[in-house]
């Protein structure tokens, strides 16, 4: 079998199958028999009235031709249910011997690329399967089942699922990923419009941090990003203590004592450190973060996977953020925890993913707003003369 003779299968049954879906049907019909698929195909078009059709009509007139279909009827078409929705990864592998993809590949409103028009292409190749998939696609989602189009001489009898997963594995090794969520998708602020050249700030000591600021432009979603901002804050709140340690009147007799209590302090009691420096080196938060981002779901979020205060309570809440002497805490405690999330794996504490977006998804608001207000800050701070992260000499006298 050629594609043309298939897809004159498929046009076939879409106007057996589901006359009513179709206006004019028997003009189609008549225009398939007297000038050929790819006029019928135009017309089928015009006369569709179901949006999944007319994806599928669209990407088969940008295909069709008379390619020879070589060894279609060795592949065994399943679709099945995921057992567990969030194990659903959203990628596409395409081999010889298996291709795996989710429904709602089928279902995204845009023309079938060339992995989907194969995948399509051999889930139709057999009869009972073509009735199935369009009847499929017209009354689900897709969201929750999955497609598994496997050779029967090498893959036969293997547990579905299995291949999914065996999919997924080939993938990743294959050096492809799984998509991100386009509500975590993230371009570059410009942090601070009103910055202008300040001849006593020290610009040319903080390349380190410039060179972080950059791949933090450089990121393209909020996960990566929100660590890059992190990551920042971080050294300026280490740099801080540093500062300070060498602009001590003894600091020749009792340097490396010293940094080793600063490397004991931040390895011993991180979050704490962190939390009480950041509002050292940032001015203050208050009036810079509206305190409707922080939504019922936000503060249940916040109580039920972060470490909440002396009184059994989460510091994240709507008066938290109203209230001056509180705003600073508590949006340090906030970044230094979703840091937490996104680089500590450990099975007893939540970790935030690109896969698991729907779990956190109520801090994502806040979190940008955190990083547009923070990276204004950081800028500010740079420009300050007096700022805490400046070192006062070029060079340490250590005898």
């Amino acid at each position: 079998m050629n594609r043309k003779e298939l897809y004159t299968n498929i046009l076939s049954t879409i106007l057996s199958e589901h006359p009513d879906l179709v206006i004019n049907n028997d003009d189609v019909q008549n225009e398939l028999d007297v000038n050929g698929l790819e006029d019928a195909l135009i017309l089928l078009k015009k006369n569709l009235q179901e949006e999944n059709f007319k994806v599928i009509v669209e990407s088969m007139i940008a295909n069709c031709n008379e390619d020879e279909l070589n060894n279609y009827e060795k592949y065994l078409v399943t679709r099945e249910t995921f057992q567990l929705i969030f194990q659903k990864r959203n990628f596409i592998w395409n081999s010889l011997e298996l291709i795996v993809l989710n429904c709602d590949n089928f279902l995204r409103g845009e023309e079938y690329k060339d992995s989907i028009m194969l995948a399509f292409e051999k889930i139709c190749f057999d009869e009972n399967c073509r009735k199935d998939f369009l009847n499929y696609i017209i009354n689900h989602d897709g969201k929750n089942a999955y497609y598994i189009i496997s050779d029967r001489n090498t893959l036969n009898g293997v547990d579905s699922w299995k291949l999914y997963m065996y999919g997924l594995y080939m993938c990743v090794n294959c050096g492809g990923h799984i998509d991100v969520n386009p509500a975590l998708n993230y371009s570059p602020l410009q942090f601070n419009t009103t910055i202008s050249f300040n001849s006593t700030a020290k610009y040319e000591q903080y390349i380190d941090i410039y060179d972080v600021i950059s791949e933090w432009n450089n990121c393209k979603d909020v996960l990566t990003a929100f660590l890059k901002m992190y990551q920042i804050l971080e050294y300026m709140v280490y740099r801080k203590e540093f500062v300070s340690i060498v602009t001590g009147a003894n600091v020749k007799q009792s340097f490396v004592r010293q940094i080793i209590g600063l490397d004991k302090k931040f390895s011993n009691a991180e979050r704490d450190t962190f939390v009480k420096g950041l509002p050292e080196v940032l001015s203050s938060f208050d009036g810079e973060v509206p305190d409707t981002l922080v939504t019922p779901d936000v503060v249940t979020f916040c109580t039920k996977y972060y470490q909440k205060n002396s009184n059994g309570n989460t510091y994240m809440k709507p008066e938290s953020i109203r209230d001056s002497a509180q705003i600073n805490s508590c949006i340090s405690k906030f970044i230094y925890d979703v840091r937490c999330s996104l680089v500590h794996n450990k099975e007893s504490e939540f970790h935030i993913t690109t896969i698991n977006y729907d779990e956190y998804a109520s801090i994502v608001p806040l979190m940008r707003k955190i990083m547009e207000v923070v990276g204004k800050k950081i800028m500010e701070t740079i420009n300050d003369t007096g700022n805490r992260i400046c070192f006062p000499n070029r060079d340490l006298r250590l005898y």
